[in-house]
């Protein structure tokens, strides 16, 4: 029930990272119970930012990913390509000064990217990043500087490669580099972070 059917605030989540956040917190008062001590042990709500591979499609949403119809705070930019399956929407404040969340479906290749600087509150001013420069998928920019930024993140110690179960890039660095090369085969490595044991979506990541 944990993730599927528990409510939290008339809420159900319907993600694997909020329903491990909600066994970790049950487990924790359960021993406190057993153990007869208090535990402030509690779920307060989850980031439902998530990237999954639905039947060999990635479907990615982050942050504020369907804005409220009296959001006054928004701009759209809308990225629709029926030919190669591909689209995208990044939601914007009003000036265009920080990207508040999106929706990424056919193509999320920069998805780590766009959710970190989602979740930095980032000032795209200030990083000199336009809005319109965010929009394309990588696979419309193959060898232009849009994907040198993600190679950039992807050497972020703190980039998130699994988003079922929030594993960054420096917990498998970390596995690899204690198990050595010999024995770090993917089924180990997920093994030890649990990182590709959700959806899947990640495995390519987790090879690499």
């Amino acid at each position: 029930a944990i993730g599927e059917c528990a409510l939290y605030n008339n809420f159900i989540y319907g993600l694997i990272a909020p329903g491990y956040d909600m066994a970790n917190v049950a487990a924790k008062q359960v021993a406190s119970v057993l153990k007869k001590e208090t535990s402030e042990e509690a779920f307060t709500g989850a980031d439902l930012s998530t990237k999954l591979k639905l039947l060999g499609c990635d479907v990615a949403s982050f942050g504020v990913n369907q804005p409220k119809p009296d959001d006054e705070d928004l701009n759209m930019l809308v990225w629709n390509d029926p030919v190669n399956r591909v689209y995208r929407r990044l939601n914007f404040n009003k000036a265009g000064t920080k990207l508040r969340g999106g929706i990424l479906v056919g193509d999320a290749g920069d998805y780590s990217t766009l959710h970190k600087l989602t979740m930095s509150e980032a000032d795209l001013e200030e990083m000199e990043i336009s809005p319109a420069t965010l929009l394309p998928p990588p696979s419309a920019l193959t060898g232009s500087a849009s994907s040198l930024g993600d190679e950039e993140a992807s050497e972020d110690p703190n980039a998130q490669i699994c988003s079922c179960n929030d594993v960054p890039r420096s917990t498998i660095v970390s596995a690899i580099n204690e198990m050595g090369a010999e024995e770090a085969t993917l089924k180990n490595v997920k093994k030890c972070t649990n990182a590709g044991t959700g959806c899947g979506g990640c495995e390519p990541l987790v090879k690499n």
